[in-house]
């Protein structure tokens, strides 16, 4: 087993075109959501970085997708960022899950699998959850070598590797925030204060 702890990796991509900001500029939790993420990963990892798309930050740990990826959606940051950090594991996480857990993230990383891939299963759908995800160093070729053969989706990738799937202890963790009304419900959860955020 890995005991290097692995790179954090916030998939931020600019503005968005339905919430209308960066995802990751909002302020959930009286800070910046990247910041935020950066607060939650940090007991976990070596080292985060910030995945910034298309959109160039002057930034020492922000990373711009190289062009050979780019404009191909979240997998066009990890494989730019797997080409800098080959030898890292990289625990993924999306800049517009305001809801992620510390213990969500413990406990994916508590699994006992020794697949390339770690990912949890969405609630409604039973697919896979790729931007709450471990991508081990082992990964890196696979997901080379589909985008290769012109495949983008990690939801596909990670089916057809025959992943298995973790189920999630907090499914509301797993909620993404990519609409303003997403943005009103999320606030409303938050306020209730029903959650703890650690």
């Amino acid at each position: 087993m890995n005991t290097v702890k692995p790179l954090g990796v916030i998939l931020c991509g600019g503005q968005s075109a339905r919430m209308g900001v960066d995802k990751c500029e909002i302020d959930y939790h009286g800070k910046p959501q990247k910041e935020h993420l950066k607060s939650l990963l940090n007991p976990f990892c070596r080292g985060i970085v910030v995945s910034t798309g298309n959109t160039e930050v002057k930034e020492e740990d922000c990373f711009s997708d190289l062009p050979e990826y780019k404009d191909h959606g979240p997998i066009s940051g990890l494989l730019s960022l797997f080409h800098f950090f080959p030898d890292r594991d990289l625990l993924v996480v999306g800049g517009d899950y305001p809801l992620l857990q510390t213990s969500t993230l413990l406990y994916l990383l508590s699994s006992e699998t020794n697949s390339p891939i770690l990912a949890f299963q969405t609630k409604e759908s039973k697919q896979a959850e790729p931007l709450i995800a471990l991508y081990r160093k082992e990964a890196y070729p696979l997901l080379l070598e589909a985008f290769r053969q012109g495949e983008d989706s990690l939801r596909r990738i990670i089916k057809s590797l025959d992943i298995p799937l973790i189920e999630a202890p907090e499914y509301f963790s797993l909620m993404s925030a990519d609409r303003p009304e997403d943005s009103l419900r999320v606030r409303e959860i938050i306020r209730s204060g029903k959650l703890t955020f650690a």
